[in-house]
């Protein structure tokens, strides 16, 4: 009798130790990924028409998106894990609140941080002449000629169309760089179904000649909104545009809008 307790204690104590360990696994595979979190940067002060880099920094930032940004300054660009940087050349002076808001690989925003950017006129802007100096009259106007058309933009290359969707595979966009060399990141708005989200690719670069595949970076999320709305309403809406920074200066082509079919 002794002996059937004993064993019977004894496989009561196995089945609790198990149920232990497999609630302490569970647990461990349904942990969420934690929010992001930015560093705020701080002040920034900068002039009209000179290029001002920003660096951002934080913890799990799969995406960031910067809201009233001075005019001529796009969207941050990704460095590194955990490393943005927002760079450009305002076109007119102002005082901006910029606010940054983060996304982990969820596609779960963290607290937005804000921070303030100041924009001032060149000092050697558009000088008057010294008080109390006599300005010269000015000498008669020649003939006037007539205009000569404006010179020809050259054009950095060519964004392409996404291919078609295949559901658990990154959305791709194409980009034929036509000048000595480029460096391109690709900007998009989705709409599947009723759903509408941001995304964008990593910085790339690219040799002149060249025309290269640049995925869109999607979170676990955003691909099963993708794949759901392709199975309901078979076709997903994009919006695609490309900055791009080249030999020829920067540039940003027009919105690109393409319709991605399962």
């Amino acid at each position: 009798m002794q002996a059937v307790i004993k064993r019977t204690l004894f496989h009561a104590w196995a089945l609790l130790g198990a149920c232990v360990l497999l609630g302490a696994v569970a647990g461990t595979a349904n942990a969420a990924e934690p929010l992001p979190t930015i560093t705020s940067p701080g002040p920034q002060t900068s002039t009209v028409n000179q290029t001002k880099t920003i660096v951002v920094t934080g913890t799990n930032l799969h995406s960031l998106t910067a809201k009233n940004l001075p005019a001529g300054v796009p969207q941050p660009t990704e460095v590194k894990e955990n490393e943005w940087k927002i760079e450009g050349a305002p076109k007119t002076a102002e005082t901006a609140t910029i606010t940054l808001e983060a996304e982990n690989a969820e596609g779960k925003a963290g607290t937005q941080v804000t921070f303030t950017w100041t924009v001032n006129i060149s000092v050697d802007a558009n000088p008057g002449p010294p008080e109390n100096v006599e300005t010269p009259a000015k000498p008669p106007e020649a003939p006037s000629k007539p205009s000569e058309p404006a010179p020809k933009v050259t054009s950095a290359g060519r964004l392409g169309t996404m291919p078609i969707q295949k559901p658990g595979r990154q959305l791709v966009a194409s980009f034929l760089c036509e000048v000595q060399s480029c460096t391109v990141t690709i900007s998009g708005v989705i709409t599947a179904g009723k759903k509408k989200f941001k995304v964008h690719s990593a910085a790339t670069k690219i040799a002149q000649g060249k025309k290269v595949q640049i995925p869109l970076k999607l979170s676990k999320s955003q691909r099963a909104v993708i794949t759901a709305a392709l199975k309901k309403h078979k076709k997903v809406l994009a919006a695609l545009s490309a900055t791009i920074h080249s030999s020829v200066g920067y540039q940003v082509t027009k919105a690109l809008s393409v319709s991605v079919k399962s």
